[in-house]
């Protein structure tokens, strides 16, 4: 690679691989650059805050349909590709978890396009809409709450399957070659040991400690309504169900080259 920043390059192809997406339904280059972009700034830091930046990504709002995810008409596409091949992994949720899930991230969208003619495609723009929010009371992973989509990215971040999910991944692209994710759920690791070991390792702070990180438990329902902040920082001021700056899933520096899940 051609860069000063093997490791940051490196890291951008990985997530590409993870969040894959195409020009060959999303037909918007720009799009792509710009997702692509995302991936460099974020792809070393703090997962949690990637993965809200990539719930706003138009690319992969077109790419899952979230664009087509409405309060009356929920869909699951984005929601179901969060919990099963972003984080947790089949067999760590269930149908009713992917349903609330879809619901938190209703009105997330995008803006309306200015149309291409005289000047050419102009770039897709994140838009929430209020008003085509579900903000009613959900239960997510034993969680109840009125919660929306960073919400739910607050809990399946500190959830353990999600550091092992994301570690397996690690482990496949950066040391030997995993079976393709569908076979996860029956098929264990190669080196269960060497994937614990990028998941916590014994010289950082566990990413999931299932005692210490049960304060993602309950939302707070007396939190002010999404409506307030119809913008693309809509969520940002808002309380949260937890404070996640005191558990941060973030990548950082591990043996042999491989980089490790913290917090």
């Amino acid at each position: 690679i051609g860069t000063q920043r093997p490791l940051e390059e490196k890291m951008v192809l990985f997530w590409h691989h993870v969040f894959a997406t195409g020009n060959g339904k999303i037909d918007n280059c720009d799009n792509m650059i710009t997702q692509i972009d995302m991936l460099r700034d974020y792809g070393m830091g703090n997962y949690r805050d990637m993965l809200v930046e990539l719930a706003r990504n138009p690319a992969m709002i077109y790419w899952l349909d979230n664009n087509e995810n409405h309060k009356a008409a929920p869909n699951e596409n984005w929601g179901r590709e969060l919990l099963e091949l972003f984080t947790l992994g089949v067999g760590n949720y269930t149908e009713k978890d992917v349903f609330e899930c879809s619901r938190a991230f209703t009105g997330w969208t995008i803006a309306a396009k200015i149309p291409r003619f005289p000047y050419g495609r102009h770039p897709w723009q994140f838009e929430f809409r209020p008003e085509d929010h579900d903000d009613t009371e959900k239960t997510f992973l034993g969680h109840k709450g009125r919660f929306n989509g960073e919400d739910i990215i607050d809990i399946v971040v500190r959830q353990p399957a999600t550091a092992r999910f994301i570690a397996r991944h690690l482990y496949s692209f950066f040391v030997a070659d995993e079976p393709h994710v569908p076979a996860w759920q029956d098929t264990p690791p190669r080196d269960p040991v060497a994937v614990n070991i990028i998941a916590i390792d014994p010289n950082i702070t566990p990413i999931n400690n299932a005692a210490g990180n049960a304060n993602t438990a309950q939302a707070d329902e007396t939190r002010p309504n999404p409506a307030a902040t119809a913008n693309t920082q809509a969520a940002e001021n808002r309380p949260r169900v937890a404070d996640h700056s005191t558990s941060p899933m973030t990548i950082s520096p591990g043996p042999r080259g491989v980089n490790n899940i913290a917090s």
